[in-house]
C-alpha cells in the first residue's frame, strides 16, 4: 500500500509540474464519444469485420493504380479498419481518402506518422514544423502547444484522425540511431512537459495523439527497423526514468500509446521478447499498473526487429494476444486474418477480448468524429496547409530555440560590424539562406568546402587578414561512429584557425557534434539545417532577437543539459512574417494591387516599399521598372534619389551628433553659429526656428536660372558658368559632362543671406539654411560632412548603399533609378546625379538633398530613431536628443526639428494615414519618396519611387494619394489580424 501511495503521489506531482510549466489545462479536448453509435456498429459486425478493424495498412498519397486497387481490395474484402498514409501530395491524398472512405462500410481511421507535420511524409506542399529536439531547446512550452494545434488543423484538413506523435522517448544515448532529433531531450521532466503540450495541442485540435515508443526507446544503440534492441536497465531505473513521461501522460486523456519493438528483460524475462509482443509489458504494466485505458498500437509490424522472427500471421496473433488493439502495417493481411480467425474459432483467442479491442477502436473513431463522416473538400487544400499562421509558429520556434552554448569573448551577437571577415561553410558547395541573409548586414569572403577538403592558400590568406571568422557546419548526421559527419581533417583545420582567430561556429544539425569543437570560443546551435533556420540563425547572430535556447541534451561535462547563454536583442532589424508582429498577410496583399494600379496610371515607373514592425521587416517588395522599359525592372537593391528625405537621414544625424558633442545648441541665434549672417536681417533667427521651418526664410530660390541663357524658354547653359570638361575653375559636376564654375558657391550663400524674410512668423517650409550645413559641420568638427556620414555613421550602421554622388563611389548606372529627363536645366536624363537643382550646384552634397539609398538602409536609420538612438548594441545618439528632434514642438504644434509630423486638425488632404498615431514622424520627398515611423506601434513605412521620371511636373502620385493609401492598408492590416 505504501508503494502504491508513493506511486500515486509521484504521478500527481508530475501532473502539477506539467500544468505549472505549460500553463495549459490537463484535459485535452476531443470529440464527445457516441456510445450508441459504437454499440450499434459492434452489434452488427461479423467476425471477419471485427478482425478487419484491427488492421491499419499502408497507403500512399500518389496515383499508383496497382497500389490503389490493392488498398480497395483490402478495404472491401478484409474490412481493414484504418490506413496510414506515407509519400504523396496533399491533393492526391485527399482524393484517395475520399475514395477509400466511400468504399468502407465502417469509416476508416486515417493516420500518419507526422511527428514534425505533413512535410515529414508529403515532400510536395506538406508543411514542415520543427523537430522535437529543436523544441526541446524552448523555454516556452506554449509554442509547442500552438504547433500541435496547428498540426491538427493540417491533418484534419486532409481527413487524418490520428498522428503517431509525440515521441516520449528520453534520448540520453548519443549513439541512438533512430530517436535522436525525434526526442525532446534527455531530461525526463522536460520531456514530459513538452510531450504533454504537443499532445494537448493535437487533441484540442481534434486529432488523436499517440505517445511512443513505450516503454522507452531512448537509451538504445540499435535501430529496430533492422534488428531488436535490448534495454538492460532494472525495473527501478525504468520506473524512475524511461517510464516517467508515459506515466505522466497516461494520467491525462491521451488517446493512444505505441508499443516499441525492443526487448526489456527486467519487464519480461522471456528470451528476446519484444515489448510489442509482451503481455507483461502491455497488460500488466501499461493496463493494470499504469491504469491506461486508451488505444494500444503496435509499432510497424514490417520492422525487422519482429518481422524476421515470426511467420506471416503468427506475428499479428502474438501482438493481439499481448494486448495491442491496432496492428500497424502488417506485411500479409490475408495470412494474418486467417490465423486470427482460426485462433478465435479454436478458443486460443477469446471473442470477448476481440470485442473489447474493437470497442476501443470504435470509441477512438467517435472521438475523431467518424460517426459523422464527411467528404474532404479539394479546393484550396495546398493554400490552407501552408498558412501564414503556420509559418509564424515555425518561425517563432526556431528563433527561440537557437542556443548559445559557449561564448568566451562575448562575440555573440555581433555588435561592431567587421571590416574584414571570412565565412567558411562545410558540407555545402554554394551559398544558402544563411549567407544570403548575412549579406544584408555586412559583406564577407565566402568559402564552401566538403569535410574532406584541405584549406587552400587563398582561404588561409583571407582568414589571416580577417578580424572575424564565421564557421558553419551543414549536412551532419546522427552516427556517433562517424563523428556525426565531421572528418579528422576538418577538425584539425578548424582547430588550427581557432589558435589564431576568434571563431564563431554555427552548427546546423545535431548538437552532439560540438564535443569535437570544444576548443572553439563561440558556438551557436540551431539543431536543424534548412533554409528558414539558416536565415534566422544569421539574424540571431546579428542580434535581431534575444538568444534564449537551452541545450536539451547532455553533450559532455563542458556542455551539460541546460547549458544556454542568454543574450538580449541588439535592436537590429530582422526579417519575419506579418503574423509574427500582429499583422495580416492577406490584408497587406492589397498593397500589391495599389502598386500595379499606380504604375498602370503612370504615376511612377516603379517603386520600393518596406514595412517594419517590432524590429522586423515584414514586407519588402519592389514593383515596376526604373523607366517604363520592361527590361529595366526594379529590385530591392535599386538606389533612388531620396530628395528632401536627406534632411532626416543626412542633416538630422549630423546635427544630433553635434548636439551630443556639445558643439551645437539649437536655441542659439543664427549669427552665433554662422558668422556670415551677422549684420543681416537673419542674424537673430534661432536655429530652432529654421529646423522647424518657421524662420521666415523663403521656401526656395531657383539659383540655377541665373546660370542659364533665356531661362524658362531656351534654357541654355551659359558658357560663363559651364564647361563640358572639368578643370580647377569649372570643378562642380552638376550632371554628366557638365561642370559648373566654383565661384557660384559664394553667390548662392550670398543670395540666401540677402533673400527676403516673411513679415510674420509662420510655418513656411524652406530648404535654404540646409545648403550651408556641410560647410558648417566641417568648420565645427574638422571632419568632412560627407565623410562622417558615409564612412562613419552609415558604415557603422552597416548602410553600404546610402551615399552622395553614387557614380563616384563605384555604383553602376543600372543600379540607380533615373530621376528625370531634364529639359529645363541640365538637358539630359538625370541618373546618379541629384535631381534637386540647388543641391546639384553644390556638387551633389547638401543637407536638404543629394542622398541616394534603398528602402532597407532607410529603415535601419528609422529604427535607430525609434530605438532612441540605439542600434546593434551601440548608442549613436542620446535618447534626449532623439526626443528633442522627433517630438512635436508645442508652439506651432506642426513639426519637430528636421522631421515632419502628422498634421493635427488640418484641412488639406492628409499625407500621413489617419490611422497613424499623432507621434508619427518622418518626411516626404519631391521625387516620390517618404519615410514614416510610428513610435506607438514601433512601425516603419518606407516608400521610394522616381515619380519625377520622365517629367517632374506631373504628380499623379501625390494627387491620387498612393503613398497614403498604402499606409492606410498597413494600419488596417493590424486591425484585421
Amino acid at each position: 500500500m505504501q508503494i502504491a501511495n508513493r506511486h500515486i503521489a509521484r504521478i500527481f506531482l508530475s501532473l502539477l509540474l506539467v500544468w505549472f510549466f505549460t500553463g495549459l489545462d490537463l484535459k485535452a479536448q476531443l470529440k464527445e464519444v457516441n456510445h450508441d453509435w459504437v454499440q450499434e456498429k459492434l452489434a452488427l459486425m461479423s467476425l471477419e469485420e471485427k478482425i478487419g478493424q484491427l488492421f491499419m495498412i499502408r497507403a500512399y498519397g500518389k496515383n499508383d493504380s496497382a497500389h490503389i486497387q490493392r488498398v480497395i481490395h483490402l478495404i472491401s474484402n478484409y474490412h481493414v479498419g484504418g490506413l496510414c498514409f506515407f509519400q504523396g501530395d496533399p491533393v492526391t491524398q485527399a482524393q484517395l481518402t475520399n475514395l477509400y472512405q466511400s468504399t468502407a462500410k465502417i469509416p476508416l481511421l486515417i493516420s500518419m506518422d507526422a511527428e514534425w507535420g505533413l512535410g515529414m511524409r508529403l515532400k510536395q506542399d506538406g508543411f514542415h514544423f520543427p523537430k522535437q529536439m529543436t523544441m526541446g531547446a524552448l523555454s516556452n512550452n506554449q509554442l509547442i502547444y500552438k504547433m500541435g494545434r496547428e498540426q491538427a488543423i493540417h491533418l484534419s484538413r486532409l481527413g487524418v484522425h490520428l498522428n503517431f506523435a509525440p515521441v516520449l522517448d528520453i534520448n540520453n544515448n548519443p549513439n541512438n540511431p533512430v530517436i535522436n532529433e525525434r526526442s525532446f531531450g534527455d531530461d525526463k521532466l522536460k520531456v514530459s512537459q513538452k510531450s504533454y503540450s504537443f499532445m494537448k495541442g493535437l487533441q484540442d485540435g481534434g486529432v488523436l495523439a499517440c505517445a511512443k515508443h513505450f516503454p522507452g526507446h531512448g537509451d538504445t544503440d540499435i535501430d529496430s527497423h533492422f534488428d531488436l534492441p535490448i534495454l538492460k536497465h532494472d525495473k527501478e531505473r525504468l520506473d524512475s526514468f524511461e517510464l516517467f513521461p508515459f506515466k505522466v501522460l497516461g494520467q491525462t486523456e491521451l488517446a493512444s500509446v505505441m508499443i516499441a519493438h525492443l526487448a526489456i528483460p527486467a519487464l519480461d524475462p522471456s528470451q528476446d521478447k519484444p515489448a510489442s509482443l509482451s503481455r507483461s509489458v502491455i497488460q500488466k504494466l501499461l493496463r493494470r499498473e499504469m491504469a491506461y485505458d486508451g488505444l494500444v498500437i503496435t509499432d510497424a509490424l514490417e520492422m525487422k526487429a519482429v518481422s524476421k522472427k515470426y511467420p506471416a500471421g503468427q506475428l499479428e496473433l502474438e501482438a493481439l494476444k499481448a494486448g495491442n488493439d491496432i496492428l500497424l502495417l502488417s506485411e500479409n493481411i490475408e495470412a494474418a486474418v486467417d490465423v486470427i480467425k482460426k485462433a478465435i474459432e479454436e478458443d486460443e483467442l477469446k471473442l470477448s477480448d476481440l470485442n473489447g479491442t474493437v470497442y476501443r477502436i470504435l470509441m477512438a473513431k467517435t472521438k475523431a468524429g467518424l460517426h459523422h463522416p464527411g467528404e474532404i473538400k479539394l479546393d484550396e487544400i495546398v493554400r490552407e496547409l501552408n498558412t501564414p499562421q503556420a509559418h509564424h509558429i515555425r518561425d517563432q520556434i526556431y528563433r527561440e530555440a537557437i542556443t548559445l552554448v559557449k561564448d568566451e569573448y562575448k562575440k555573440v551577437p555581433i555588435r561592431k560590424l567587421p571590416k574584414k571577415s571570412t565565412v567558411i561553410s562545410f558540407g555545402t558547395k554554394s551559398g544558402n539562406a544563411f549567407h544570403n541573409r548575412l549579406r544584408n548586414y555586412f559583406t564577407a569572403d565566402e568559402y564552401f568546402l566538403d569535410y574532406r577538403d584541405s584549406f587552400d592558400s587563398k582561404l588561409r590568406e583571407s582568414v589571416e587578414q580577417s578580424n572575424l571568422v564565421i564557421l558553419t557546419l551543414h549536412r551532419l548526421n546522427y552516427k556517433a561512429g562517424q563523428k556525426y559527419g565531421l572528418s579528422d581533417l576538418a577538425i584539425q583545420q578548424i582547430g588550427e584557425i581557432a589558435k589564431k582567430k576568434q571563431i564563431i561556429a554555427i552548427v546546423f544539425g545535431t548538437p552532439y557534434a560540438i564535443q569535437f569543437l570544444k576548443d572553439l570560443p563561440s558556438i551557436l546551435l540551431t539543431y536543424e539545417d534548412n533554409p528558414q533556420v539558416q536565415d534566422i540563425a544569421a539574424q540571431i547572430l546579428m542580434g535581431t532577437d534575444p538568444i534564449s535556447g537551452i541545450l536539451p541534451v547532455a553533450i559532455s561535462n563542458e556542455f551539460p543539459n541546460g547549458t544556454g547563454i542568454l543574450r538580449p536583442s541588439l535592436l537590429r532589424l530582422g526579417y519575419s512574417l506579418p503574423e509574427s508582429v500582429g499583422m495580416n498577410s492577406v490584408a497587406l496583399a492589397q498593397i500589391d494591387s495599389i502598386c500595379y494600379k499606380m504604375i498602370e496610371d503612370r504615376a511612377t515607373p516603379g517603386a520600393q516599399i518596406l514595412i517594419a514592425k517590432d524590429h522586423k521587416i515584414i514586407y519588402q517588395k519592389s514593383f515596376g521598372t526604373t523607366d517604363f522599359l520592361m527590361d529595366h525592372g526594379v529590385d530591392n537593391n535599386q538606389l533612388y534619389d531620396i530628395a528632401s528625405l536627406t534632411k532626416i537621414f543626412g542633416a538630422a544625424p549630423a546635427l544630433m551628433h553635434l548636439i551630443d558633442r556639445y558643439q551645437l545648441d539649437v536655441t542659439k541665434m543664427l549669427a552665433e553659429i554662422y558668422s556670415p549672417a551677422r549684420g543681416t536681417d537673419k542674424e537673430m533667427i534661432p536655429l530652432k526656428d529654421i529646423l522647424l521651418h518657421q524662420s521666415g526664410l523663403q521656401s526656395w530660390i531657383p539659383f540655377y536660372k541665373h546660370t542659364l541663357i533665356a531661362p524658362d524658354t531656351l534654357n541654355l547653359l551659359d558658357p560663363l558658368y559651364y564647361r563640358r570638361n572639368a578643370d580647377d575653375v569649372f570643378s562642380i559636376e552638376v550632371a554628366k559632362n557638365t561642370f559648373l564654375h566654383r565661384g557660384i558657391l559664394d553667390t548662392i550663400f550670398a543670395r540666401i543671406l540677402s533673400s527676403k524674410l516673411s513679415e510674420t512668423k509662420k510655418y513656411q517650409y524652406s530648404d535654404l539654411w540646409f545648403y550651408t550645413l556641410p560647410d558648417l559641420f566641417e568648420k565645427w568638427t574638422g571632419e568632412s560632412y560627407e565623410d562622417w556620414l558615409e564612412n562613419g555613421f552609415f558604415a557603422s550602421l552597416g548602410l553600404t548603399s546610402t551615399m552622395y554622388n553614387p557614380l563616384k563611389k563605384g555604383i553602376r548606372e543600372t543600379q540607380i533609378a533615373p530621376s528625370e529627363d531634364d529639359h529645363y536645366f541640365r538637358q539630359q536624363v538625370l541618373l546618379g546625379y541629384v535631381h534637386d537643382m540647388g543641391a546639384a550646384m553644390l556638387g551633389g552634397v547638401s543637407g536638404h538633398a543629394g542622398l541616394f539609398s534603398h528602402s532597407r538602409d532607410l529603415a535601419v536609420m528609422m529604427q535607430c530613431y525609434l530605438n532612441l538612438g540605439q542600434y546593434g548594441g551601440e548608442e549613436y545618439f542620446q535618447s534626449n536628443t532623439i526626443r528633442m528632434f522627433t517630438w512635436r514642438d508645442p508652439q506651432w504644434n506642426r513639426r519637430s526639428l528636421c522631421f515632419d509630423l502628422k498634421t493635427i486638425g488640418g484641412t488639406d488632404p492628409p499625407y500621413v494615414s489617419n490611422f497613424a498615431s499623432e507621434n508619427t514622424f518622418g518626411h516626404q520627398g519631391f521625387t516620390g519618396t517618404c519615410a514614416w515611423a510610428d513610435p506607438k506601434h514601433d512601425l516603419i513605412y518606407i516608400f521610394l519611387s522616381n515619380r519625377t521620371y520622365p517629367n517632374s511636373s506631373i504628380n499623379l502620385l501625390h494627387r491620387k494619394r498612393y503613398r497614403t493609401k498604402i499606409q492606410d492598408i498597413i494600419y488596417q492590416s493590424m486591425i484585421a489580424s
